[in-house]
């Protein structure tokens, strides 16, 4: 048994190490609903979005709470602590299937007491298959809404692509033979009378050059490998770490057993 010692200790150390890498990168935030207001005063929000969208609310960057829409896409927030001092609020919406995600910020006056906002249609999340292609080439843009809403994908000083959402609020569109430059696009809606709000997030595609793409793919595959020499050299540091430790654990419990023998 205590010949086997110093192997059990590299195991219990290998085993820690690989837990905890593994817990760190693969750790996820199971609260569904987390308030984190501060203040006096109480801000009350609802309205939809897609079926199941995570949705964020906070000031200036500073996070006020989160919840998730229905089968049905509504939402709600319920007496969330704000100061006096509230002038606008955003909301963050990601999609079920985390495809894309949109943000808007809607304005409120300083407020004393109760403040309500109801009814709010938050525009569609909305992704990309690319973000830079060569031109001539294409790419899909995609994203939620609340089922059978009609879409648009606005494209910045470039007009706009209207798409049917299907019954689960999912709509895509493309766009073709991209001249060389850059695209910024946002996804606004449409359900029967009602529009979205105009989303502050924005997402973009360039379309490049032959030429500059192959430069850009040299770059990315040069950050590849040195991402992987540094990872490499990471672990072969906790593994020579981890090699010490065993071997002074070995020789502290063989300097043990000389002692024991020398008092014999």
């Amino acid at each position: 048994m205590r010949k086997a010692l110093p192997f059990l200790i590299f195991l219990v150390l290998i085993q820690t190490f690989v837990l905890n890498s593994y817990a760190q990168e693969f750790e996820i935030d199971r609260d569904v609903n987390i308030e984190a207001g501060v203040g006096d005063n109480f801000l009350t929000v609802s309205g939809f979005i897609s079926p199941f969208a995570s949705v964020v609310m906070d000031t200036k960057g500073q996070f006020l709470a989160s919840t998730v829409a229905d089968r049905e896409g509504n939402f709600f927030f319920k007496d969330v602590r704000i100061k006096d001092t509230l002038e606008n609020f955003c909301l963050k919406a990601v999609d079920i299937k985390r495809v894309g995600e949109s943000t808007t910020c809607i304005q409120a006056k300083p407020v004393l007491g109760r403040l309500e906002k109801n009814g709010i249609f938050l525009p569609p999340t909305i992704g990309l298959s690319r973000r830079r292609v060569t031109e001539g080439e294409s790419v899909s843009v995609f994203g939620y809404t609340m089922p059978g809403a009609t879409s648009n994908v606005n494209i910045e000083g470039r007009g706009y692509i209207t798409v049917s959402a299907d019954s689960e609020g999912y709509y895509q569109t493309k766009l073709e033979d991209l001249r060389r430059g850059k695209y910024v696009l946002y996804a606004t809606a449409r359900l029967e009378e009602k529009k979205s709000l105009i989303p502050v997030s924005r997402v973009d595609v360039e379309a490049i050059s032959g030429g500059a793409k192959i430069i850009v793919l040299i770059i990315e595959f040069l950050k590849w490998l040195w991402r992987i020499v540094t990872t490499f050299i990471f672990v072969w540091i906790i593994l020579a770490i981890l090699i010490l430790i065993l071997i002074l654990a070995y020789k502290l419990f063989f300097a043990k057993k000389r002692r024991k023998k020398q008092k014999k």
